[in-house]
């Protein structure tokens, strides 16, 4: 069984910019058809085409990417995971997974790159939530202190940070429905006690370290750097590409929730996160981190930034 997937977008976007989009994440990427991109062996990317009836899509779409891909789907998803408009509640009979699953987070990342939203094969439609964090990749490794100084122009950089891990999403990654006090009580001490064995050991990940910069709007900016296990496909003809590579992530963690929020408030609170992501200030903070950064790097040629989503980024 074939699923189709939209991606609608209400810009203007050439084939050749697809094409460069789909060459910055996935390998081997052919034109069967002037129309058409392929990759894996089974998926298909044709558009931008206009609108047609049978599609279903809001009167605000100009152009639309058709995207095939063999069904793979796994079990039900349980109701509390089914936030209204996230990618869990388009598929509530059976998330995507496999090669499905891959290409639907393409058709996000396309999305969220183009300003555009995805209808799924489920008939359901998808807003990409934005992401302004950054990602720079480089050869060379800043010292703390270094880092801390770069970023000082731009933000109020916190004098207690230690090595180690960045501090935890603020969206739970525990779904706590269902569950009785021992036995949540539990799965907070493990949590606990991986968080303490993870500060204490220094292990392969000695060399990190984060900074952090706390905001006015009660969220907190980090600087998270290491060294990086993989490297994104855009990273592979920068003239430094084979050598030992540093990732530096700039992120933007919002607020964290009130405890024990009922279901619909929680669900507010998400929306509230989404907005305070997309706010021009968060954006800017983070951009101008991202810079100081790349300039203690020493500038474009010693220093790659892409977002959350692979795709590179142009820096002022």
């Amino acid at each position: 069984m074939t699923a189709i997937h939209l991606l609608l977008l209400a810009e203007d976007v050439s084939a050749a910019e697809l094409e460069a989009l789909a060459l910055s994440r996935v390998h081997q990427v052919f034109r069967p058809d002037p129309r058409t991109l392929a990759w894996s062996g089974a998926v298909t990317c044709t558009g931008p085409r206009p609108p047609a009836p049978a599609d279903h899509v809001p009167g605000w779409v100009r152009h639309v990417v058709e995207f095939r891909v063999p069904a793979e789907r796994g079990g039900p998803i349980p109701p509390e995971l089914r936030t209204a408009g996230s990618i869990l509640a388009a598929f509530p009979d059976g998330e995507p997974i496999g090669l499905e699953r891959d290409t639907v987070e393409l058709i996000m990342a396309f999305a969220r790159r183009l300003g555009g939203a995805v209808r799924t094969s489920t008939g359901r439609l998808v807003g990409a939530p934005p992401i302004p964090d950054l990602l720079l990749f480089s050869d060379t490794r800043l010292e703390p202190a270094a880092a801390r100084a770069a970023l000082a122009p731009f933000v109020t950089v916190r004098g207690d940070d230690a090595a180690g891990p960045p501090p935890r999403p603020t969206v739970p990654e525990v779904v706590e429905h269902g569950l009785d006090d021992g036995h949540r009580r539990w799965l907070h001490a493990e949590a606990d006690a991986f968080d303490a064995h993870a500060l204490a050991e220094p292990g392969p990940g000695s060399e990190s370290y984060s900074v952090h910069a706390p905001q006015a709007d009660g969220g907190l900016v980090v600087l998270t750097v290491d060294e990086a296990p993989v490297t994104p496909i855009v990273v592979a003809d920068a003239a430094w590409a084979g050598a030992t590579a540093y990732v530096y992530e700039v992120r933007y963690y919002a607020p964290p929730p009130v405890p024990e929020l009922e279901p619909q408030e929680r669900a507010a609170w998400l929306a509230a996160q989404e907005e305070s992501l997309a706010n021009p200030a968060v954006v800017a903070v983070i951009e101008n981190c991202a810079w100081a950064v790349r300039s203690a790097l020493g500038g474009v040629e010693r220093a790659i930034v892409c977002d959350d989503d692979g795709f590179l980024v142009t820096l002022g």
